[in-house]
């Protein structure tokens, strides 16, 4: 089985369907972590526009997960798009209360703290099941 890569779109299997998502990031610090968007389209789409999450306290455009979901497997993948401008923008994150852009820590004052978000890694079943609520209650498109 081949390894995952950023770029590689993956699909991720719920109770209602699928949906598809484009990898961002793969850790080379954490051990196994990655970072995915979901796509706004049932099909490869390399000119599809993210899935944003609507949550009362902030906008969720990215999900953390274990990267062997997709190197066993579990989330097939399925196309590749090339690593954008607009992805560089997604792994804006904190890490252990450290600022980093993707693995490499953000020494950039101009960069305001509020445009990282804190990884917070869940498993497969779990990535399943937030997308199934979120569909479910329109907190995303479909």
């Amino acid at each position: 089985m081949s390894r995952a890569k950023i770029g590689d779109i993956i699909r991720i299997n719920v109770s209602k369907g699928f949906k598809l998502a484009k990898i961002v990031w793969i850790s080379t610090s954490l051990k196994d972590v990655f970072a995915f968007t979901l796509l706004n389209s049932d099909e490869v789409n390399c000119n599809a526009p993210y899935n944003e999450i609507e949550l009362p306290k902030r906008t969720v455009r990215v999900i953390y997960a274990d990267i062997k979901n997709v190197n066993n497997g579990i989330w097939p993948v399925v196309g590749y798009c090339d690593f954008t401008e607009k992805d560089q923008q997604l792994i804006h994150h904190m890490i252990g209360g450290t600022p980093y852009i993707g693995d490499t820590p953000c020494t950039d004052t101009a960069v305001p703290l509020s445009a990282f978000h804190t990884v917070r890694v869940s498993g497969d079943k779990a990535v399943e099941n937030l997308i199934d609520y979120f569909i479910s209650n329109q907190l995303i498109t479909r």
